[in-house]
């Protein structure tokens, strides 16, 4: 017959075993769900990154038709400025 202490350690190691796998198997889903959660975080960081990324699109396309449009402004002043000296000297003729 089998010894009472060989069976109290058979049955001692079996439920550590037991035990011990249980617990990792936990460990494992609350691993999974702190990944999850980390993902989710990350996820929602990046569209928020990704609506500024727009936002700063916009206005650098706004500031470059306004850029544009200062420019032709500029050129058709300088053109009238080279005209002004013809205009001084003909009213100086005058």
């Amino acid at each position: 017959m089998i010894d009472v202490s060989l069976m109290i350690t058979i049955i001692s190691v079996g439920f550590a075993v037991f035990t011990g796998v249980a617990a990792l198997r936990r460990n494992h889903r609350i691993d999974d769900q702190g990944y999850s959660s980390a993902i989710t975080t990350v996820i929602v960081k990046l569209e928020g990154i990704a609506e500024d990324t727009k936002e700063i699109k916009e206005q650098v396309h706004g500031l470059d038709n306004k850029i544009q449009n200062l420019d032709k402004r500029v050129t058709i002043l300088e053109t009238a400025i080279s005209t002004v000296p013809l205009h001084v000297d003909d009213i100086k003729e005058d």
